[in-house]
């Protein structure tokens, strides 16, 4: 089976790591989200796949059209010798690139820029984001990405809206509090890591092959989709305690508390 065809990408596809050299040479960003994750996982195997990148810009300010037509036009470029076309537009949450050609699904690169009111109320918590960012190496690419500890609160601060909409089960509420509270190996307990990426592949392909247009779809698609949320969320929280059990990776526990003091929401 073509992963791609699912738009199922991890870090070892040529059309993410192109994205990945490619955008920070443009503009000065950090690598966040699932992406990030597979940044430092060293297990092939247990790296989710994805149809999308997220940067965060590191300065204040939107990404100017010409900025963006311009790296538009090196990823026209540089995807020809790839058999692939790129599209570029604004969304509601900055820009988006679509690298696609018409046999597989595309993968997203997504911009976030954000208003001065984003800025005045987040400022300090995007700040020590940014100045905490680690950088990883790989041959194709250097790149600065989000480091565990906001990850974690990032991925927790999604997970904690959804508990707020009652979208949670009691086991998955209790496991978001410990993790809240610094408990990071909580994440790992009764943890199987290939079992839940299974979980995750098979659930958001039965999620894709329903897909029509979003307005057309009834209330049991949208269940799905938030279920695919929650999984993915708490399969990247889940690999990070193992990182952290197994001693592959460190956690600040007193950064990550301060850090999710910074959060409005929490």
């Amino acid at each position: 089976m073509n992963l791609k065809k699912y738009g199922e990408y991890t870090i070892d596809s040529k059309e993410l790591k192109k994205g990945l050299e490619l955008i920070p040479l443009y503009i000065p960003c950090i690598i966040v989200g699932g992406v990030a994750v597979q940044l430092y996982c060293k297990e092939d195997k247990l790296k989710r796949p994805t149809n999308d990148i997220d940067f965060l810009p590191e300065y204040l300010g939107f990404i100017g059209k010409n900025t963006l037509s311009d790296v538009g036009e090196k990823f026209q470029s540089e995807s020809k010798k790839m058999n692939y076309y790129i599209e570029h537009s604004k969304n509601r949450g900055g820009y988006e690139i679509k690298m696609f050609n018409g046999e597989y699904a595309p993968l997203f690169f997504h911009l976030s820029t954000f208003s001065e009111n984003y800025w005045e109320k987040h400022f300090n918590e995007k700040k020590r984001e940014i100045e905490h960012a680690n950088i990883i190496s790989d041959k194709k690419y250097t790149v600065k990405v989000h480091n565990l500890e906001d990850l974690v609160v990032n991925k927790t601060k999604r997970l904690n809206y959804m508990d707020n909409q009652g979208l949670l089960n009691e086991s998955e509420s209790k496991k978001l509090s410990d993790i809240r509270s610094g408990q990071i190996e909580s994440a790992y307990f009764e943890f199987d890591p290939e079992q839940k990426l299974d979980e995750f592949v098979n659930l958001r392909r039965d999620n894709l092959n329903e897909c029509g247009e979003p307005e057309s779809q009834g209330k049991e698609y949208w269940t799905s989709l938030n279920n695919v949320k929650i999984l993915k969320d708490f399969y990247d929280l889940g690999l990070i305690g193992m990182m952290v059990v197994n001693g592959q990776e460190k956690f600040d526990i007193k950064y990550f508390l301060d850090s999710i003091k910074l959060l409005p929401s929490l």
